[in-house]
């Protein structure tokens, strides 16, 4: 039999769920549903699908699913473009700014002093637990810039040959349940070799 298929979405406030436009763009007319992201605000939608045969409109059937839009929590990003492997050269400085390259998935604008910074390290691959960068590193050989937002670890710490696996945990300032978590392995090589970036 031939089918007329419909969705329509409402939207959850106090219980109450209004029906709501889909935009223009979004097709309602088939089995399946696709939303773009950042179309729905956060809340809770009611998704309905209508199903009703063209030779007796009487003969319908309809079915729905809830819907919760939540935000999506950052992204920790320690170096550009959230590489998890980048090679340092052992007389370079080694600046991680989570600050600077993180990322908010729902298009909002990250604002680094919103958040809370704690840095660890440790050879890798791991053979110890992770160890505050303090303790790690003598405080002589790094320095934190922009509350904490940034990392410098300077030249001829980093003993070339060697790997190294830094992790920041950020928690925000004015939610402490909101946190996230980003590491990088840092590969130190001589710095008299060309260096090669790929990004």
């Amino acid at each position: 039999m031939s089918t007329i298929q419909k969705w329509s979405i409402k939207n959850s406030t106090n219980e109450n769920f209004s029906e709501i436009e889909f935009d223009k763009k979004i097709v309602t007319s088939r089995s399946e549903l696709y939303i773009p992201s950042n179309t729905l605000q956060y809340g809770i939608y009611q998704l309905e699908l209508r199903v009703t045969t063209i030779d007796n409109s009487s003969l319908t059937s309809s079915s729905s699913v809830y819907v919760e839009i939540s935000p999506s929590g950052v992204t920790a990003n320690l170096v550009p473009l959230g590489t998890s492997v980048v090679t340092s050269g052992d007389q370079q400085n080694l600046i991680l700014n989570p600050g600077n390259y993180s990322k908010d998935p729902d298009g909002f604008e990250f604002n680094s002093s919103d958040w809370k910074y704690e840095y660890f390290c440790r050879f890798y691959p791991p053979v110890e637990s992770l160890v505050k960068i303090n303790v790690f590193f003598n405080l002589t050989q790094f320095e934190y810039k922009g509350n904490q937002s940034s990392l410098t670890i300077f030249a001829n710490v980093l003993k070339k040959n060697l790997e190294y696996q830094f992790v920041v945990q950020m928690s925000n300032r004015r939610n402490i349940s909101l946190q996230a978590t980003g590491y990088v392995i840092v590969q130190v090589q001589d710095s008299t070799r060309p260096m090669i970036a790929i990004g």
